[in-house]
């Protein structure tokens, strides 16, 4: 489980790179022939292989696989431990507090303090200060903040709106469907508490709470797709998973949930900023936005779409 586990967290990894122009390339040997264009080569090569070969089927602990462009199998651990990293700085450490002589690595839980935003309180303070006029101009910043975020989650300016944190979104996302008794909703066991809270209270009305158990912590869209019929009215996934950093394809959730007539609602909070969220595929989507957006805790983004 712990070789799987590390590869799957590598996948993701990749994934962020790839979206951030971040590259990770292969150790080459000293001496060895090819220059960049080789290494680059080999990089395509092992993104393609972690991911054809990772999320589809979990590896078990312990298995061997051949290398790309290699008919000699080896632990894939050791391939892993191979990889050597080229670190890019996206934004100078000083442009945040608190980070002098600091290797942060907890965006995933909680984003550093860029010093732009105690600017930008200030600004906010002035228009505050400023009567109708400041709170015109804070309108405009609404707005152009709007269409930023619906550029991140692949859709309309309209259909976004800006909540206090994701709970209320998805609160809204179960509250918004028109349940009946004997009707369910459908998660995995490893969901964030504020995707489950909302749809646990559901059972009051007659409405069956299904959860689909991981293995080793991994969910298979396959044992999802297993549960879903012809009552479920909305499946609930995290795009990123707070806990394992498993990657959905959530083109196939919406097939799955759709395919049944139900919706499905997502919690993209750790995908948006470092991978593509395909808003455009789901019917809910909802984002804490403190983490790899940067901003201030008590931001979230929110997206409704309505479907026939």
């Amino acid at each position: 489980m712990r070789a799987y586990s590390r590869a799957q967290g590598l996948q993701v990894v990749f994934d962020r790179c790839d979206a951030l122009g971040i590259s990770y390339s292969p150790a080459r040997k000293p001496g060895a022939s090819g220059g960049a264009g080789a290494d680059r080569r080999r990089a395509r090569k092992t993104r393609a292989f972690l991911a054809g070969g990772l999320p589809a089927g979990a590896p078990p602990a312990g298995r061997r696989q051949s290398l790309p462009g290699s008919s000699t199998p080896r632990p894939m651990l050791g391939y892993i431990r191979s990889l050597r990293k080229t670190t890019v700085a996206l934004i100078d450490k000083r442009e945040f507090v608190g980070l002098d002589g600091v290797a942060h690595l907890c965006t995933g839980g909680e984003a550093p303090w860029p010093r732009s935003h105690t600017t930008t309180c200030e600004r906010f303070g002035a228009l505050k200060s400023g009567g109708m006029a400041g709170r015109e101009e804070m309108f405009a910043i609404e707005e152009r903040a709007r269409a930023r975020a619906a550029r991140v989650l692949g859709v309309a300016p309209a259909e976004v709106a800006f909540l206090a944190h994701s709970s209320e979104g998805l609160n809204q996302a179960v509250r918004s469907v028109e349940w009946r008794a004997g009707d369910n909703v459908v998660f995995a066991d490893l969901e964030y508490p504020s995707s489950i809270y909302p749809a646990a209270m559901l059972r009051e009305r007659g409405v069956e709470a299904r959860v689909v158990r991981t293995r080793a912590h991994y969910l298979s869209l396959d044992d999802l797709a297993a549960l879903v019929d012809r009552r479920t009215r909305l499946i609930l996934a995290s795009q990123v998973s707070y806990l394992t950093g498993q990657r959905l394809d959530l083109a196939r959730c919406a097939d799955i949930a759709h395919g049944v007539g139900g919706r499905l609602a997502v919690d993209a909070t750790h995908a948006a900023g470092v991978v593509p969220v395909p808003g455009g595929a789901c019917d809910f989507v909802v984002s804490s936005c403190y983490k790899w957006l940067l901003p201030p805790t008590g931001s979230a983004s929110s997206l409704h779409r309505r479907r026939e």
